[in-house]
């Protein structure tokens, strides 16, 4: 199966986002490669502008037809060969699991029956103690606590319920960062997930398109592909507590360009968006499932605030739900009670 059978045949969402990737690897590929002389033509000078590579995609409608070859295989390097140590700076550590693991000892909401913690019970209810305690939960620890939803989830082989969730399992993705920044004094702040994708399943079907002349490709797949969404959050005094999540942007590799919109389409194509989204509102899409995912968990977790505490954490009065809950790197939750 050559690879335009491969794109137009392949079934499914995932199929879209495979489609779109190889794509443009082949372009690279067979431009690059074979034909040097090529790097200065344009799409539309070779009327392959209007070529559809996935449902209603074609370089034309990416703004693509004028612009040479060589500048669109520019624009998918800059996408792949990002600076990761720049994308995830602020990774969970192995300190989160203690701090997480002293959070939770208090309760048996989360166990197995075999003395595990099984984290993918916070999709399904509350984390309940015998009495209320103001907690505090890093952004890290958030991060732990979400890649083990993640892959506890995807050992289960989709028992999830959760689209959310369904959708980073769908992509083969973890929660490689959260950060929790610039607390304003209206109350909000800014919230960075950075959610990174495997891309063996890309490399395989790149490989298997290609043949012999995958070894040769000017361009590398990396290993992991980043989703960099931000937003700005709040807490509600009502209901108590909760996380409101608003969009902002999406990037991915935390770099912006015209091949972006393409990945953006097949990434809100796994979630179930449908083709008449704009490239704003398939970022919001795919941002909405990951900002859900987030209000659920930590609302599961406990509710945002602030209280009075004595011995262990232990609330004594004055609990005050909202913003004040919320700080740069953290939030103090009051948990639930059985």
């Amino acid at each position: 199966m050559n690879c335009y059978d491969l794109i137009r045949n392949k079934k499914g969402a995932m199929g879209c986002l495979l489609g779109v990737i190889i794509t443009f690897v082949v372009i690279a590929a067979v431009i690059g490669g074979a034909f040097g002389y090529l790097y200065n033509t344009t799409p539309a000078k070779l009327k392959v502008a209007d070529i559809e590579f996935s449902e209603g995609l074609s370089l034309r409608s990416l703004g693509l037809a004028d612009t040479k070859f060589k500048d669109i295989i520019k624009q998918f390097k800059e996408l792949t060969n990002a600076d990761t140590s720049k994308v995830v700076t602020n990774a969970p550590t192995a300190e989160d699991k203690t701090e997480t693991d002293a959070n939770l000892s208090g309760t048996s909401s989360l166990s197995d029956g075999e003395g595990n913690t099984d984290y993918t019970l916070l999709l399904s209810g509350a984390v309940t103690y015998d009495n209320q305690y103001l907690l505090t939960y890093t952004d890290t620890n958030l991060a732990y606590i979400f890649t083990q939803i993640v892959t506890q989830g995807m050992a289960k082989a989709g028992e999830t319920e959760n689209d959310s969730i369904k959708f980073l399992q769908k992509l083969n993705a973890n929660v490689s960062e959260i950060t929790i920044s610039n607390k304003t004094e209206e109350g909000t702040a800014d919230v960075r997930i950075v959610v990174g994708v495997n891309s063996a399943s890309f490399k395989d079907k790149i490989n298997e398109a290609l043949g012999a002349a995958a070894g040769i490709l000017p361009i590398k797949i990396p290993e992991v592909i980043y989703l960099v969404s931000t937003f700005t959050v709040q807490a509600e005094e009502t209901p108590e507590g909760k996380l409101m999540m608003t969009s902002v942007n999406l990037k991915i590799n935390d770099t912006e360009n015209a091949i972006s919109k393409a990945l953006f389409k097949g990434l809100s194509s796994v979630g179930g968006g449908n083709s008449e989204m704009t490239e704003d509102e398939q970022k919001a899409f795919i941002n909405d499932k990951i900002g859900d995912a987030f209000e659920l968990v930590v609302f599961n977790l406990g509710k945002v605030g602030t209280a009075t505490v004595g011995s262990g954490n232990l609330i004594s009065g004055g609990i005050t739900y909202g913003a004040a809950g919320i700080a740069n790197g953290q939030l103090t939750l009051v948990t639930h009670t059985a």
